[in-house]
């Protein structure tokens, strides 16, 4: 697999709540920019960057993932 520093839809910077509208669903409806289900923010998927929205010009906070047999995975940082 492969592991990367990728923006990962996780929790948006403005409130710190859960961007999926809908299990495993993140993408505005013509599947171009990432949204925010509590506040409606717009990120670009590539970066993360927040390019509307009430924390517009904040980021995604890049996860680690690892790629496995077609699934990905979140890694955990150890203390």
């Amino acid at each position: 697999g492969t592991a990367s520093g990728k923006p990962v839809p996780g929790h948006c910077p403005h409130l710190g709540t859960e961007l999926d509208w809908q299990p495993g669903e993140f993408f505005e409806e013509s599947g171009l920019y990432l949204v925010c289900s509590t506040h409606g923010a717009i990120f670009e998927p590539a970066t993360g960057f927040c390019v509307a929205g009430p924390c517009r010009g904040a980021s995604l906070e890049p996860l680690q993932v690892r790629e496995q047999g077609g699934e990905v995975f979140l890694l955990h940082e150890t203390p």
